[in-house]
């Protein structure tokens, strides 16, 4: 006769207890690929998930064009050379972090692009050593706009 398995039991904190770093990070960027995904989906890309990251590559994407690109998901901007560039990578990351009912910008850029872009404004630095990772910047919104997820009319 086939065993049964006792159902899973998992603790689920309150709302009172605070979520840990950890499990907090994973929630996010989860629901961050959720929120990409729906929106790229509309666009007309098809989306995939590998089972693992490998070198970078979070989501698989074929444009609506045909063309088959890897893509690493950042809940910000973030530019790497050593770990992203050269490699054809684009970047999928949001204008802001999450807010409840404040709508937020997605932008899909090539690595490489986005660093030519950001290196001249930071390589000046003594701290700089080819990555870079902050919140978006108004400073950016322009020089990006091409690569704006949104709705085309027309």
């Amino acid at each position: 006769m086939p065993q049964t398995a006792e159902p899973a039991q998992f603790d689920v904190p309150s709302n009172s207890e605070p979520v840990k770093k950890r499990e907090n990070t994973r929630v996010i960027e989860a629901a961050n690929r959720a929120e990409a995904s729906a929106l790229l989906l509309r666009l007309g890309y098809r989306v995939y998930r590998p089972e693992m990251d490998v070198d970078g590559e979070d989501i698989a994407l074929r444009t609506p064009e045909g063309k088959l690109i890897g893509v690493q998901l950042k809940g910000r901007v973030h530019i790497d050379r050593q770990k992203y560039g050269g490699r054809g990578l684009w970047m999928l990351f949001p204008s802001r972090q999450f807010k409840r009912d404040v709508a937020r910008d997605w932008y899909l850029i090539p690595h490489d692009r986005l660093y030519e872009l950001v290196a001249p404004r930071h390589e000046h630095l003594a701290s700089w050593i080819g990555r870079w990772s902050e919140s978006f910047g108004s400073w950016l919104a322009p020089k990006i706009a091409e690569f704006k997820l949104c709705w085309r009319e027309g």
